[in-house]
């Protein structure tokens, strides 16, 4: 049976609303011919064709139109891979993170990570980076072979835009800042509401704690759907919630969540985004993910010695011992190992940077595999350290982490 695809992150015809297919994993191996070779990269699910995509995962066939660009990447070694989506997409295992990259850095940085075969940008109305991103995506869509097919865009709604109309009109502003008429993946970026004020951080007179809202994010999720029904979604999902209150969106929607999003120093997948790293590996969300098929993308997941929230004495996950070791052995980078450590395990991961040097080192990591035993050595890393635990929110009904996952 042959699916119906139209783009990279191309939606499965055949998939029905609230059933979760298994996961594919497609490895962009290289480009058969040069730029004038043709755009639509076949390939047969469980089998290698032509030397062009691995597939694990169902059997079948079908095409990923508008993929040239990967192609020419895959020939730089700048390769890639896919994860199918709950939703029937498909989503970059590796992508850009953008959070903390200032105005006048991150245009310049995401035309450096797509020149060098990134297909995957993590952005948020809350980073305040958007319109720049916008700005930078026009240009190359102008000025490359590069289509709005080729690149997979995620955004965030905020804690202060939890209702269902302000969750609409956040969406609104969120494809208007990056001049886009539709986001691959949104999320919502955090379970607990604010007072929706006007300040992206409406402070109370003492000026350290939030003024709370109570709005239920099940009404910000009720908004989604509604722009998934627009087609201006195609995919939604979670960020930095707990595994009950997945379930209670879960049990509560009429499109279920394709990814979670958390700080996992190493973790993510359809689409839950969270963070997750070898030292906050998240074993049990982890399982909880998997189990009712949402994929989980890892924020953070170089434990980011730059993030705000570490104290000076915590430890830096890139000079632990076992990690040098393993970089000496492979002949890579720290952060290659780690970051090849997360893709290992099924996740997607969208580490920072705005250096040229990193960007481009951060998706070089196709090359290599860890082997077995190396994969073990890194697991026996975790300490359950959360380095965001956004501690000031802790006594919101809806804060994520009062629960053990």
């Amino acid at each position: 049976m042959h699916e119906k695809t139209d783009t990279l992150s191309h939606k499965n015809e055949t998939t029905t609303a609230g059933i979760v297919p298994s996961f594919i994993h497609c490895i962009i191996l290289s480009l058969s011919g040069g730029d004038n070779s043709d755009n639509s990269l076949r390939y047969h699910k469980g089998e290698t064709v032509v030397g062009t995509v691995r597939v694990v995962g169902d059997r079948g066939s079908t095409q990923l139109p508008g993929m040239m660009s990967w192609g020419r990447a895959a020939q730089r070694g700048n390769m890639t891979s896919l994860v199918k989506l709950n939703s029937g997409y498909y989503i970059p295992s590796v992508g850009l993170g953008t959070w903390l990259s200032k105005p006048g850095q991150v245009g310049k940085a995401l035309k450096i990570a797509l020149n060098n075969g990134y297909r995957h940008i993590d952005c948020a109305h809350v980073y305040q980076n958007q319109i720049e991103l916008g700005e930078a995506l026009a240009e190359v869509f102008k000025e490359s072979s590069l289509k709005r097919a080729d690149v997979f865009v995620t955004s965030k709604i905020w804690n202060t835009f939890h209702s269902y109309e302000m969750a609409k009109k956040d969406i609104d502003i969120i494809l208007g800042e990056l001049r886009l008429d539709y986001l691959d993946l949104c999320l919502i970026h955090w379970p607990q509401g604010y007072e929706e004020s006007g300040e992206f951080f409406p402070k109370r007179p003492d000026g350290e704690k939030m003024k709370y809202s109570n709005i239920d994010y099940l009404d910000t999720w009720r908004a989604m759907e509604e722009y998934v029904k627009l087609k201006k979604i195609r995919s939604i999902g979670l960020s930095n919630f707990n595994h009950k209150q997945i379930l209670r969106v879960i049990n509560n929607c009429t499109i279920k969540p394709a990814v979670l999003q958390a700080c996992l120093k190493l973790l993510k997948y359809t689409v839950k985004e969270v963070e997750l790293h070898p030292y906050f590996q998240q074993l049990k969300l982890y399982s909880f993910c998997q189990e009712y098929g949402i994929v989980m993308t890892a924020y953070s997941p170089l434990a980011n010695p730059a993030m705000p929230f570490r104290k000076a004495t915590d430890a830096v996950l890139l000079d632990d011992p076992v990690i040098l070791k393993l970089a000496e052995v492979y002949h890579k980078s720290s952060a290659q190992v780690v970051l090849r450590w997360g893709i290992q395990r099924g996740l997607v991961v969208i580490p920072k940077s705005v250096t040229e040097k990193r960007i481009i080192e951060n998706v070089k990591i196709f090359d290599f595999e860890l082997k077995p035993d190396d994969m073990a050595l890194i697991n026996g890393l975790d300490k359950n350290w959360r380095i965001l635990g956004l501690s000031r929110d802790a006594d919101h009904p809806f804060f994520p982490f009062n629960e053990e996952y």
